[in-house]
């Protein structure tokens, strides 16, 4: 099996997509705003709280060594951030 689920991951478009780190564009360095959502990224033991653009609209989700850029929220599981105990 663990063969099948190799190749499945190499040959198919429906693999969960790698994050890749990237700059800010121009416009979202200073327009960019939480969205109350967390993000799920491959390789990732805790979710990652996911950021937009107010200009543009790009996704990025925020990581301790800065932003991944986020290309289709589709690819990944996103959720919203529960609210917090007191």
């Amino acid at each position: 099996m663990d063969h099948f689920i190799d190749w499945f991951d190499k040959n198919s478009g429906y693999t969960l997509q790698r994050p890749r780190g990237g700059l800010l564009n121009d416009c979202c360095k200073t327009n960019l705003h939480p969205d109350n959502r967390q993000i799920f990224l491959p390789g990732k033991e805790e979710p990652l709280p996911l950021f937009r653009c107010g200009v543009c609209g790009s996704y990025y989700a925020q990581s301790p060594h800065g932003f991944f850029v986020i290309g289709n929220l589709l690819k990944y599981k996103v959720e919203a951030i529960p609210p917090q105990k007191k």
